[in-house]
């Protein structure tokens, strides 16, 4: 199994796979092997996740379109590649029929190069632009600092002066992202955490040759204060909150019958109808039996069931065979043997298994009646971000005041009472909620929620006027 970490040996037997001396039959990768690797006596492929991307589907077609002698053999199994029916096999048809899909109109360099290259944007905070500057520059821009008192221009070079400095400056940012179970960022600045600090970060500066004496030439503990505090100037507590149950929890289903009215799934041939793109000649590929039968018709069901992140087989099990029972009796009510059921149960089985669990969530139950909140960390280091920069990058903000701190969402007002939009500002504000109680603690500054639409943004609007109209409470 090929996860990116492998060493020379298995690089070699990859590359040599098509030797008859090479005793690999199976090859099974996670994200790898995507492009690059050429082999032509490929003989199946089973992809194991969604193909929600065309270039994924296309990739694997080509990969089994390649003929395992180089040219057509005349004989139809070799030169032919087989797609087996499954959730998307008809979009991959249509597509394959389209005069403009690569499968009919092959590839044409150059066709499918974007009008507008694509821009990678790197995006780092404020405090890490200041601490990266690898050498003191005169050039280097100085940053503009917003607090909740006003902005100040702050220059690296009236931060830190030696090489040194910026080194231990930015060994320091590492070891307060050890710290962020802290209360808040505010703590780092107690005694005791500063000397742990400092001794972690000599630890990390401390030059591979022994006769060197990196702490003459700085003051370390100077340095991891001045870093700490510029931090903490810079930077905005946002705690982790995690709500849990007071007591014990239990999760479970409550009994009910199954609804099968509408249920009048019918047996399929077992024979598999394969059709050609090109000609649309078709001939049949007799079945020999079925792909594996269970015990208990039951199982079918409850065997598709228990692939759902929400069901245990071991808390669940007397509810699962009940459904399971009660739709294997309503299948016989209308098939009139057991092969014709267990080919429904077979064929059909997701579609089954999805009717029983969609009606399962109907009946969930939860026991707990109370929650309570757990901040887990105080505050969260700011870590480099890349994005492609296509139009434009519109992120949602955090704005902190001299009494207050707000989560501000834009977004755009036809989507303002969505559904979804209204059950994530439901759980923002009850965070606020917490990360307000929270706050009693540490800088007695409360949360709010403000969800903004977007065309009531405008540069005449300000921060008060849009507490006052957008706060969801």
């Amino acid at each position: 199994m090929l996860t990116g970490s492998e060493g020379d040996d298995i690089v070699k037997q990859l590359l040599t796979v098509e030797n008859p001396a090479n005793p690999v039959e199976i090859v099974i990768h996670v994200n790898m092997l995507k492009e690059g690797w050429d082999v032509t006596n490929l003989y199946t492929i089973v992809p194991l996740r969604a193909a929600n991307s065309r270039t994924l589907v296309e990739q694997s077609i080509g990969r089994g379109l390649r003929l395992p002698f180089g040219k057509r053999v005349g004989v139809p199994a070799v030169d032919r590649l087989t797609i087996v029916s499954h959730d998307r096999f008809q979009e991959i048809i249509d597509h394959a029929n389209d005069p403009g899909s690569i499968i009919r109109a092959g590839i044409i360099i150059g066709r499918d190069i974007p009008d507008k290259e694509k821009k990678a944007v790197t995006i780092s905070s404020s405090f890490e632009n200041i601490i990266h500057s690898n050498v003191p520059d005169p050039e280097k821009k100085p940053v503009v600092l917003y607090t909740p008192e006003g902005s100040k221009t702050i220059s690296p070079q009236a931060v830190f002066e030696k090489q040194e400095e910026f080194d231990v400056a930015k060994a320091t940012f590492e070891v307060i992202r050890q710290y962020e179970r802290l209360k808040g960022s505010h703590e780092l600045q107690n005694p005791d955490i500063q000397k742990e600090i400092v001794e972690k970060v000599k630890k990390i500066i401390t030059p591979a040759e022994p006769t060197l004496d990196f702490g003459d030439k700085v003051d370390v503990s100077l340095v991891v204060e001045k870093t700490t505090r510029l931090y903490q100037e810079m930077s905005i507590d946002i705690p982790k909150i995690v709500v849990v149950p007071k007591e014990e929890n239990i999760c479970g289903y409550a009994a009910f019958d199954l609804d099968v009215t509408h249920i009048n799934l019918q047996p399929v041939s077992q024979d598999i109808l394969i059709q050609h793109l090109h000609d649309r000649n078709r001939y049949i590929l007799l079945g020999d039996g079925s792909p594996g039968e269970e015990k208990r018709l039951e199982d079918y069901i409850v065997r598709g069931l228990i692939n759902f992140d929400d069901i245990s087989y071991d808390d669940h099990s007397q509810i699962l065979y009940k459904l399971a029972s009660q739709l294997v009796l309503h299948l016989k009510s209308y098939l009139d043997t057991d092969e014709k059921t267990i080919n429904v149960l077979q064929y059909h089985q997701q579609i089954l298994c999805n009717l029983v669990h969609m009606q399962m969530q109907n009946h969930f139950i939860e026991t707990a009646t109370e929650y309570e909140a757990h901040v887990t960390k105080g505050f969260h280091t700011l870590r480099t971000s890349s994005y492609s920069l296509k139009d434009s990058y519109e992120p949602d903000f955090v704005v902190e005041t001299q009494d207050s701190k707000f989560l501000c969402e834009p977004k755009r007002s036809s989507e303002i009472t969505d559904e979804t939009v209204i059950a994530k500002a439901k759980a923002a504000a009850l965070w606020c909620k917490h990360a307000s109680a929270h706050a009693d603690e540490t800088d007695k500054k409360p949360w709010q929620y403000l969800l903004i639409p977007h065309d009531q943004i405008s540069e005449q609007k300000t921060l008060s006027g849009l507490v006052a109209s957008y706060t969801y409470l």
